[in-house]
C-alpha cells in the first residue's frame, strides 16, 4: 500500500438494492449520506449486482455495504458484521432477496481467491418487498439509524 493510501484510503459505501419496498433501505442510506457534509468516502447504489459487486470492490482500502436481508429477524433489526462474520453467518446464507445475494458473490470472491479490501456489512432485516412501494416505517428508521452509524464511523476517525 502506497503512503498516500495510508493517509487518504480508498473507502467506498455501497447501498444495494431495488425499487421494491424495504428493499431500498441500501439506497436509502446512501441518499442520507449524500445529504451529510465532508463524508471522505465514495457513494455508490447499485440495483441487485449479483457477482458484478466484484467490480466495485476493486481498487479500494475498504468497502462499506449496506443491504436489506431476510433472516428471520425483527423488521428493521441492524446487524453490523464484518466479512468472515457474514461468510460463517448460517441464518445469512440463502436469505437474501436478490438471485445471488452478497453472502454468496462474497463466498464467491474468496473461493475464487478474488482480491477483496477490507469489509464491514450493515443489514437490515425487511418486512415489505411489494414491488415499487415505499419502505415500511420499521426499515426507514433503520436507514437513519445506520446513516448515523456510519456517519459517526468518520466522526470518530477524524479525531482519533
Amino acid at each position: 500500500m502506497s503512503s498516500s493510501a495510508l493517509n487518504n484510503p480508498c473507502i467506498r459505501i455501497i447501498g444495494l438494492g431495488s425499487p421494491h419496498g424495504d428493499d431500498q433501505v441500501g439506497w436509502k442510506v446512501i441518499e442520507h449520506l449524500q445529504q451529510l457534509p465532508d463524508i471522505p468516502a465514495e457513494l455508490l447504489r447499485l440495483d441487485r449486482p449479483g457477482p458484478a459487486l466484484l467490480n466495485y470492490l476493486s481498487n479500494c482500502d475498504k468497502a462499506i455495504l449496506v443491504d436489506a436481508c431476510d433472516a428471520g429477524w425483527q423488521p428493521g433489526e441492524v446487524k453490523h458484521l464484518t466479512l468472515a462474520e457474514l461468510l460463517t453467518s448460517a441464518e445469512l446464507q440463502q436469505r437474501s432477496s436478490h438471485q445471488l445475494g452478497l453472502a454468496e458473490t462474497l463466498q464467491l470472491a474468496v473461493t475464487v481467491d478474488h482480491p477483496l479490501p477490507e469489509i464491514e456489512c450493515y443489514l437490515i432485516q425487511l418486512a415489505n418487498l411489494t414491488p415499487l412501494s415505499d419502505p415500511s416505517p420499521e426499515v426507514t428508521a433503520a436507514a437513519q439509524a445506520v446513516t448515523a452509524m456510519i456517519s459517526g464511523y468518520f466522526c470518530s476517525s477524524v479525531s482519533g
